[in-house]
């Protein structure tokens, strides 16, 4: 009998141990006990910065395949953009080829890849997951202050609204966004899951401030 093919848009991955790229790692390689798991990432990272590593390895059980994409230091704005662009091109072009996955699960950083995603669901008749980290363009409100009647605000609102109702599943990380979700984008809350994200307690112990 196969295996379901799921298939894992991110931009970060291992060997990346922040925040996304160590979650979707940890996610990736527990589910390839019992199903056929493929990452579609940009290039590899440590703490954010570049480091060498195979374009394609099998690590957890997880076939590991590496994006093309620039390397720009991610605290420039206009060279952060570039490498969203650039490996969003190079990781939804690789999805659109190989074995059609079950399920595409893409998560919302950078939030280019959902939009792809979608497209790449329905073009190859996977399900389709996002997985909400970062909801844009919320964010931008938040950090930068940005009004909500702002044209280019109102579009990306439009954008995420569209790409929210189309998936067949959310995953969020907060009640909050939970009710965002609802309330601000239409998602029908049937679609929602909140799956909370997590510590190893294995791992991460408390510790004296002095050696933290």
């Amino acid at each position: 009998m196969r295996k379901p093919r799921i298939l894992f848009l991110s931009e970060l991955y291992y060997p990346e141990e922040i925040s996304t790229g160590y979650i979707v790692t940890r996610v990736a390689e527990h589910l390839a006990t019992w199903c056929d798991v493929r990452v579609l990432t940009g290039p590899a990272s440590v703490d954010y910065r570049p480091v060498e590593a195979p374009h394609r390895e099998t690590v957890g059980g997880v076939e590991i395949i590496r994006c093309r994409g620039t390397r720009f230091p991610k605290d420039r704005l206009l060279g952060r953009a570039v490498n969203v662009l650039t490996r969003t091109a190079s990781i939804l072009a690789r999805a659109s080829i190989g074995p059609a996955p079950d399920l595409i699960v893409a998560l919302t950083n950078p939030p280019t890849l959902p939009l792809g995603a979608m497209a790449a669901a329905r073009l190859r008749g996977s399900g389709s997951v996002v997985w909400v980290h970062d909801l844009y363009p919320d964010v931008l409100e938040v950090v930068f202050g940005i009004a909500e009647r702002r044209p280019l605000l109102r579009a990306l609102k439009a954008v995420t609204g569209a790409v929210l109702r189309r998936a067949d599943r959310l995953i969020v990380l907060g009640r909050d966004v939970e009710g965002r979700v609802r309330g601000r984008y239409g998602v029908d809350s049937g679609r929602i899951r909140y799956i909370p994200n997590w510590a190893d307690t294995d791992v991460v112990v408390p510790v004296a401030p002095d050696e933290s």
